[in-house]
């Protein structure tokens, strides 16, 4: 079965209920990787706009968050990766030596006829993408702007739900902040697909205790 809806009045909500419909609903799946995950298919989360609370047994902290989200925000390379989200939607094709700044577009898309559905940005650059093994989970963000409200809807191709899931959201409101501004409108939500949202077996324990199991489901042990 696919398709899963979790609409939530926060962060720490659409976490925990995500992580639950993984316990509940989820598959084992080994990876191309050869790790052991608990997959649940195209699930879809619904954040509203507003005070960012983070879960209490989220591992990471908001210092490491706050690096994370300007990273998302700003086309530098500096960090050392091959890619960053911020990169490839702010200086898309820089490996080419073509870079294209997507999130300028999506404003000018926005500025030009507000109505717009082609405010959108990829991460995947098939040229370079297709060659190596660390590629891009989060794959396309769109912005839709509706009555002065601006929503930003996301597509991950990959999400690791425990570990990932969070952090992202935390700097995609960063992304929504930043080009709401730009558009003097006011951020809506944050609508999330995750084509494969999953737990990795090395975070199963803190899985578990998350949402208060004492013992891990069957096919986990």
């Amino acid at each position: 079965m696919t398709g899963y809806l979790v609409k939530a009045q926060n962060l720490s909500q659409a976490w925990e209920e995500g992580l639950r419909l993984i316990w509940d609903q989820g598959d084992f799946v080994g990876d191309q990787r050869g790790s052991d995950t608990m997959e649940l298919l195209s699930l879809m989360t619904v954040i509203p706009y507003g005070k960012i609370n983070l879960p209490k047994l989220y591992p990471h902290k908001e210092r490491a968050l706050k690096d994370y989200r300007e990273q998302l925000c700003h086309p530098d390379l500096s960090t050392g990766f091959i890619y960053t989200y911020g990169n490839r939607t702010q200086a898309w094709g820089h490996e080419a030596g073509t870079p294209v700044n997507q999130i300028d577009y999506a404003i000018k898309q926005l500025r030009e006829s507000p109505s717009s559905r082609r405010a959108v940005a990829s991460t995947w650059l098939p040229t370079f993408d297709c060659m190596r093994s660390e590629v891009p989970c989060m794959m396309v963000v769109q912005f839709i702007l509706r009555h002065s409200d601006l929503t930003l809807d996301v597509f991950f191709r990959s999400h690791d739900f425990y570990g990932a899931y969070p952090a992202n959201v935390y700097g995609l409101f960063g992304l929504l902040e930043m080009v709401a501004d730009k558009l003097y409108a006011k951020p809506k939500e944050i609508c999330a697909i995750s084509a494969s949202a999953h737990v990795y077996d090395w975070d199963w324990p803190l899985w578990a205790r998350v949402l208060g199991e004492e013992e891990l489901p069957p096919v986990c042990v």
